[in-house]
């Protein structure tokens, strides 16, 4: 039985320990963009008392999930918060599962394979296999991207309940390249191209020079369970090769499907 992100990032959930939402979303400022913040910061971002910032900052501190520079009194997060993140990381059913598919999928094509999931109506990656002969890798696990502009984010909303769908474009849509699409019309006359043809394609739209292809792993349910793409440098994306790929993911869905279900 694996446990559907689709289904319970799409509900509010009611918090019944207030203090603990604190701590947690206290935790949730530190980004790569702000590694390091003080309690006025973290005050003025949460909209918090200072006295309250403190103590929960502190206790987080003493207990491992903080961690503060000495010099400049600034916090950051601690060591426990890796433990924590490798223990998800070893430990997740559907990661654990597809990796030899992954890496096979890999293997053949010479290109990237990320595994992704639904996340708070973004996809965030989980896996990344790399080509043997790539020199160049980039840690992309735990990043969040937008559904409507990546070939795993796309392949995912369209695996989704319209009504869903219609929620997650209704919020302000961010033109990452000249490729992007934003139109909301043209956006859902892109996902019924999706759902007939059974895989997406990111041509450019979130990064310059980067192709993808991808597709969603559905449970019984019919929510996505996670999604699976193949990327890599545009100029060898042609239309053979898409086709190509969205062939080579098929199979690794059939295959997929049948140890998930």
């Amino acid at each position: 039985m694996f446990y559907n992100i689709a289904q319970k990032g799409m509900c509010n959930m009611e918090v019944k320990i207030k203090s603990l939402e604190k701590a947690l979303k206290i935790l949730e400022c530190f980004t790569p963009e702000e590694p390091e913040l003080g309690v006025t910061e973290i005050s003025r971002k949460l909209d918090m008392h200072k006295s309250s910032v403190f103590n929960i900052v502190d206790t987080l501190k003493k207990c491992g999930y903080l961690e503060q520079d000495p010099k400049n009194g600034k916090y950051r997060l601690g060591l426990k918060v890796l433990k924590l993140s490798y223990n998800l990381y070893s430990s997740y059913d559907v990661r654990k599962t597809l990796r030899p598919l992954l890496e096979d999928v890999s293997h053949k094509t010479n290109e990237t394979v990320y595994l992704g999931v639904l996340y708070e109506e973004e996809v965030i990656y989980i896996d990344a296999v790399f080509p043997l002969s790539s020199t160049l890798t980039r840690n992309i696990i735990g990043i969040k991207a937008p559904l409507y502009c990546t070939a795993i984010g796309k392949a995912l909303l369209a695996s989704l309940p319209d009504d869903m769908i219609e929620k997650i474009l209704s919020r302000p849509l961010e033109a990452y390249t000249q490729s992007t699409i934003t139109d909301r019309e043209k956006l859902w006359e892109e996902i019924k191209h999706i759902r007939m043809k059974g895989y997406a394609v990111d041509n450019m739209e979130h990064e310059y020079g980067i192709k993808c292809v991808g597709i969603a792993i559905k449970g019984l349910n019919g929510l996505p369970i996670c999604a699976v793409s193949i990327s890599g440098p545009s100029l060898r994306f042609n239309e053979d090769k898409i086709r190509e790929y969205a062939s080579i993911l098929m199979r690794l869905k059939k295959k997929a499907e049948t140890f998930l279900l």
